[in-house]
């Protein structure tokens, strides 16, 4: 069967930084890409992007993904920057009083940009890390066990739920229903009906899994539970400290600097 993976096997420092250690980085790369300028988020997207290219990441391995992300990242600056909202002074004209609008342009590349930077650092996460490895990243961070079991288990039957869907779907049409037909509210209800069927046909398999689960020794329960991951390594304590502490003064930066520009609040004369 085939499994949910990006995983590109390699040897690279990236590759062998602690599963746990990249959930935690990769959590406050999340908060600084929001909390930092728009063009530091451009700048975080061309680091990682080489940065995984020098990994051995090349990225043939996932031009799906930058094709789809790449639609979007293109497209939002343009609608944003020709169609801007009354007083947006025009900075690029293409034709007489048509073209790019200074605060629209911006407002779509900070959007792109924040976007574009989060989808390359979920792959550089999901590129250089096992499934099976992420699913213990965040026991060895000291959530419960059921978390990673939970990721476990979403990483091994998502694909196989996905084709159950598609099979119902070709059973259906060859009754007679047609999913392109009538009005959204109707097609809506029937892709409803769907998910219900796979739903009831999914929960008919629960108690099948559930005793697989239970004999492997897992349980909701304070069980001996076996790991392969280690511990993380002191010096990457070392480094999620130090990216923790670095990412809480940006917030505090910025949160200073947006109180500071809110008009009308009780220190403003």
């Amino acid at each position: 069967m085939r499994r949910l993976s990006f995983y590109v096997a390699g040897d690279s420092p990236l590759h062998r930084l602690h599963p746990s250690t990249k959930l935690v980085l990769y959590g406050v790369l999340f908060i600084l890409a929001n909390v930092v300028p728009w063009p530091l988020r451009w700048l975080m997207l061309m680091t990682t992007f080489f940065g995984l290219w020098m990994c051995g990441v090349s990225p043939a391995r996932y031009k799906f993904v930058l094709l789809i992300s790449g639609i979007a990242t293109l497209t939002v600056p343009l609608l944003n920057g020709l169609w801007p909202v009354a007083g947006d002074p025009l900075v690029l004209p293409i034709w007489h009083d048509f073209g790019f609008h200074r605060d629209g342009l911006q407002s779509g590349l900070a959007f792109s940009g924040l976007y574009s930077a989060m989808a390359i650092l979920t792959i550089a996460v999901l590129a250089t890390t096992r499934t099976w490895e992420l699913a213990e990243a965040p026991t060895m961070l000291g959530a419960h066990h059921a978390v990673g079991f939970a990721l476990a288990y979403g990483f091994r039957y998502m694909p196989e739920v996905a084709n159950r869907y598609v099979d119902l779907m070709d059973v259906w049409r060859t009754r007679g229903v047609n999913f392109r037909q009538g009005w959204p509210w109707e097609r809506f209800w029937l892709q409803c009906r769907l998910l219900a069927a796979l739903l009831i046909l999914e929960f008919s398999q629960v108690r099948t899994r559930s005793n697989a689960i239970e004999a492997r020794g897992f349980s909701l329960h304070r069980r001996a539970t076996y790991f392969i991951l280690p511990g993380v390594p002191p010096g990457e304590k070392i480094l999620l400290g130090f990216a923790v502490a670095v990412t809480a003064v940006a917030v505090v930066v910025r949160l200073a600097i947006l109180i500071g520009s809110w008009e009308g609040g009780p220190w403003a004369s």
